[in-house]
């Protein structure tokens, strides 16, 4: 009687160990548990985007996609989160949506500010977002919003369209393509867009 009591405790025993040892094993299920901007807010067109977690996301754990397509840098913030930083200015005035790989998916929606906004101060913290964008991309991007500002541009041998939902730059290029092409990317150069591989673009030949 007591051997059997003895095999059922040693029973009883191991089944809690290994119980014990299956749920501090357990991975947590990644949840987003905050955001900045959070869903439903605004959002300064000069601001990376921030996603905090419930716990410190693996490599290539987190998968996400933008609407409007932005081309982004991804750093690791503090807090258990990420943060997305939009290689060109965010378009004022305009709604995105930022869908993460969770389980249920997150969707964080959010609408940027529109250029020099009449809210107390707000003025501020744009400048100084603007500043710090500037220090972080160069003067390239103030020469792109003017591109952008007098689009349709036409100069010969080609004419440049922006599409804002695309964040596309389109360039018509007339015959000789490739000696346009090379025109086109001389005269961006002058403009002060040094660094091309940060724009999205796409060629049509006319």
């Amino acid at each position: 009687m007591k051997k059997t009591h003895f095999v059922l405790l040693g029973f009883v025993t191991l089944f809690v160990l290994v119980f014990v040892f299956i749920n501090q094993t357990k991975v947590q299920s990644l949840a987003v548990i905050k955001t900045s901007p959070p869903s439903g807010g605004r959002q300064n067109p000069y601001a990376p985007i921030s996603i905090f977690f419930n716990r410190a996301p693996k490599e290539n754990e987190v998968v996400f996609s933008i609407q409007p397509q932005t081309e982004v840098e991804i750093s690791t913030g503090s807090q258990s989160g990420i943060i997305i930083t939009p290689k060109t200015t965010l378009v004022p005035s305009t709604t995105y949506l930022v869908k993460i790989n969770t389980v249920p998916e997150y969707i964080l929606k959010f609408e940027t500010e529109q250029i020099e906004s009449n809210t107390p101060g707000w003025n501020d913290l744009f400048n100084a977002a603007q500043q710090q964008y500037i220090q972080s991309h160069g003067t390239q991007d103030e020469a792109l919003k003017s591109i952008r500002t007098e689009s349709p541009i036409q100069q010969l041998g080609f004419r440049i369209e922006y599409t804002y939902k695309s964040n596309t730059y389109v360039v018509f290029l007339s015959a000789p393509h490739e000696t346009n092409k090379s025109a086109f990317l001389s005269w961006m150069k002058q403009r002060g867009v040094t660094d091309l591989t940060l724009l999205r673009i796409t060629y049509i030949n006319q």
